[in-house]
């Protein structure tokens, strides 16, 4: 958890970087980190990873319970994000079967907010050249 923590200090631009690689999978990560007891940190040399593994498998409910929570959380993503951040194939398609149930929220840190309080979408930038190269009139 502490890695989520020093994530919070990272810049804007880290911020964009790491959701265009990742946001496919953020409401899996968000709800693996903040709102399961499923553990998902297995290690494939333990001598337990077997057993653990096992022990995930076999907790059929967790597993559901775990699957319906990352449902409810693409759906928030779905409706607050700009439709430029995300579109319907970053979503995973869920079994009809697995209904969403309303996830953990965890607050954000207080430096996020001070973050959010200060932030100015940067303005267009209008230069001399049209981008390829032309002076503009």
């Amino acid at each position: 958890k502490g890695r989520i923590d020093d994530f919070d200090k990272r810049s804007v631009t880290a911020h964009q970087k790491v959701w265009k690689k990742f946001k496919s999978s953020a409401a899996f990560q968000y709800v693996r980190y903040h709102d399961t007891d499923l553990n998902f940190l297995l290690n494939p040399v333990s001598d337990s990873f077997v057993a653990d593994l096992s022990a995930n498998a076999c907790n059929v409910d967790a597993v559901i319970e775990y699957f319906s929570k990352v449902q409810w959380v693409q759906e928030q993503l779905h409706v607050k994000l700009d439709k430029r951040a995300i579109s319907d194939s970053d979503f995973y398609k869920f079994p009809r079967h697995i209904k969403p149930v309303k996830c953990h929220l965890r607050k954000m840190p207080p430096t996020a907010y001070d973050k959010l309080s200060n932030y100015e979408r940067p303005a267009p930038s209008y230069d001399e050249n049209d981008g390829n190269g032309n002076k503009n009139k």
